[in-house]
Parts: structure tokens; sequence; C-alpha cells
């Protein structure tokens, strides 16, 4: 069985290498994106298994706008992998129940 896993990531290069470091370890990336609203309309017609949510994205909503209407309106969980870790963003992201909270850079 498969894992599928959307991954949400402004910056092109660390996406296409956390989708290929993933497809290694045999989980299906489904598609990437790098704002809230294209996930979100994606989301209307597709339910990965687990979305991985860069904070500082694209457009009006940040990573954690984005994780809070996953939690209420798709009930999809979520990891945030980010950059930031001071203790507002933390306490602000904690706020979305995410699965997890990874600062990059992270090791396979």
């Amino acid at each position: 069985m498969s894992i599928d896993i959307l991954i949400v990531e402004d910056e092109g290069i660390i996406a296409d290498d956390l989708a290929l470091t993933l497809e290694k370890m045999n989980y299906q990336v489904v598609d990437i994106f790098d704002n809230a609203d294209d996930t979100l309309e994606f989301l209307k017609k597709s339910k990965p298994d687990l979305l991985l949510l860069d904070i500082n994205i694209e457009g009006d909503k940040d990573g954690i706008d984005l994780g809070t209407a996953i939690g209420k309106e798709h009930k999809l969980p979520f990891i945030f992998l980010t950059s930031y870790y001071d203790n507002s963003t933390v306490e602000r992201a904690s706020k979305a129940n995410p699965l997890g909270y990874l600062v990059k850079p992270f090791n396979d």
C-alpha cells in the first residue's frame, strides 16, 4: 500500500529534493504546491494521506493558516516543515494541531 503525500513548499529546489527523497522511501508524492489557495482547491477533489507544509509560502495565507483550514475543512493530517522555530511561530503553529513540526534542514 502506498502512502500519498502532498507537499506545499514555495522553494522549488527544496520541494523537488523532498519529493525525490520521499519517493526513494517508497512514498507517493501526489503533487507540489507553493500556496494555500491552489492547495485548498486541490483538496476539494483529492485526499492525500499526509501533507507536508512549509510555513512561509506564497500568497496571502501562510502555512499555518493553511494547516488550520486543512484541519477544520478536510480533517487531514499534516506536518510543518520550516526553518522558523522562534517561540511565537511554534506557539501559533501548535494551535493548528499538526502531527509534527520539523525544522529545516532535516535528515531523511
